[in-house]
């Protein structure tokens, strides 16, 4: 019996894409049956350490169009030219929330931060409110 429901399902390696419903409505945030797309995906700080690695991982899984790399400095050619790429401050808050709304993001990956060895030399140092990681939930 166990191989009779099993023998139907696809390998995980070989299961289809997980899509999304677009969104309709206010906001784009309600569904609308019959079209389905891939998750879209903004990665902030994508030029640092983390970001480096995870945006070309994150572009083979969900596709190069789908994963929107972001961040304030300039990118290397490889991230730059591998899909696209915004100039965006989590710190400006409607440049950020306009960009989630016109590229139809569904999911946000906040990597940006102030490391602390380049943190301290800033002067004078940002107030502990200013980084973006405190006030995010």
């Amino acid at each position: 019996m166990l191989r009779r429901r099993c023998a139907g399902r696809l390998p995980r390696a070989h299961a289809p894409r997980r899509t999304l419903a677009i969104g309709g409505g206010y906001m784009m945030t309600g569904h609308v049956k019959g079209k389905a797309r891939a998750p879209r995906l903004l990665v902030t700080g994508a030029v640092g350490q983390v970001g480096a690695e995870l945006v070309p991982y994150l572009r083979e899984v969900f596709g190069a169009s789908n994963v929107i790399a972001s961040d304030v400095r300039q990118p290397p050619d490889d991230l730059y030219q591998g899909g696209p790429f915004q100039y965006v401050d989590v710190l400006e808050t409607t440049q950020l929330s306009r960009l989630i709304v016109e590229e139809h993001v569904d999911t946000v990956v906040h990597l940006a931060a102030i490391l602390s060895a380049t943190g301290e030399q800033v002067r004078p140092p940002r107030p502990p409110t200013a980084v973006p990681a405190q006030r995010s939930v």
